[in-house]
């Protein structure tokens, strides 16, 4: 079994086939008082017998299904895991567990953050999205007012980032994490999206090798912008691409399509915007990308609406919309952008 081992602030990240194994011995030698998972009724359900794993090996003072979905994301949940912590017994010296997608671990992780002002945490992604990006660097958070409006930066201790769990992925779930490993190959560009650009969806379903190889590269993408600039307080902003715009579709729509989906709306639009702005030249080799791995492009929303959803992102400056446009394959940037300017885009596209 060989397995990646990356590093970026206190956080080790474990790649490779078998490393969901990997977990016991790690938690043997944390030592944990205590040990509690968080996970979704859909992953209890198809990985059972990997939970029972865990059970037989560990000693798990409880597993916690959650319902599965975005609107889990909210304070009402988190309320009901600290009280059930407190009742568990569990201490500073305790230890989560969170197993499951995007959702369940940005709930886990600011859970694990706030819990008796931070307790440590393990996360073991089970989507490609949250494999190829959210489960890296340090972001927690819950929907409030707005998608991730209360949240915190608290890494994990380790992330356990196993290519099997992809293996029961639906097929919409799969081409919705594309989409954040297209936005990382732009951003980084090179070998990495020259091979995004000459495959499909079809070809790296069938290429498990290529898959993986895709994965190391988003991974190593995300760790080594993240290593630089936790906080989002300058580089770390780059991973915005796609976003500004994805954010407000997902909340126009009332988050009924999926994450990755909203993010390569968001990747199409922001294309356009920086073909306008910045002379990017390349817009329609993105469409084309997008639509190889069966993503959408449109969003369908009146430009009103998407603007006024734009206006209210928490990376605004000044109340000024600010978003990450391309300026070539491998080079990004940050740009603020004047209200006319942007409602005149989005209205001729």
């Amino acid at each position: 079994m060989h397995l990646n081992i990356y590093r970026y602030l206190d956080s080790v990240v474990v790649f490779g086939e078998g490393s969901r194994y990997e977990v016991v011995n790690i938690v043997d030698r944390l030592n944990p008082f205590k040990v509690c998972i968080v996970t979704d009724k859909t992953i209890l359900d198809i990985y059972r017998d990997y939970i029972e794993y865990l059970k037989r090996h560990l000693d798990i003072a409880d597993v916690i299904a959650l319902e599965p979905g975005e609107k889990t994301k909210n304070l009402d949940i988190v309320i009901e895991l600290w009280k059930k912590f407190f009742e568990k017994g569990m201490t500073r010296k305790s230890l989560l567990i969170g197993l499951g997608g995007g959702v369940i671990l940005d709930i886990t992780g600011f859970v694990a953050s706030t819990y008796m002002r931070g307790i440590p945490y393990i996360s073991i992604p089970t989507t490609l999205l949250s494999q190829g990006d959210s489960s890296l660097g340090g972001k927690t958070g819950i929907d409030f007012i707005i998608k991730n409006g209360i949240g915190t930066f608290y890494p994990p201790e380790y992330t356990f980032i196993d290519p099997v769990f992809l293996e029961t992925l639906p097929s919409n779930e799969f081409r919705s994490g594309f989409a954040e490993v297209i936005k990382h190959s732009i951003i980084r560009g090179g070998e990495f999206y020259r091979l995004i650009y000459n495959n499909d969806i079809e070809t790296i379903i069938d290429d498990k090798e290529l898959l993986k190889k895709l994965l190391r590269y988003s991974i190593e993408t995300k760790l080594e912008i993240v290593e630089r600039d936790l906080r989002e307080s300058g580089l770390r902003r780059l991973l915005n691409l796609g976003h500004t715009v994805g954010h407000a579709v997902e909340e126009e729509t009332n988050y009924k399509i999926p994450h990755g989906y909203a993010v390569s709306i968001g990747l199409a639009i922001e294309a356009r915007i920086s073909s306008v702005l910045l002379g990017f030249k390349k817009v329609d080799d993105i469409m084309d990308i997008l639509s190889r791995y069966g993503l959408p492009i449109e969003p369908n929303i009146d430009p009103m609406k998407l603007y006024m959803r734009m206006k209210n992102d928490k990376k605004n400056w000044y109340g000024r919309i600010v978003m990450t446009l391309i300026e070539d394959i491998g080079r990004c940037k940050v740009v603020e952008i004047d209200d006319i300017k942007i409602l005149d885009i989005l209205g001729r596209i």
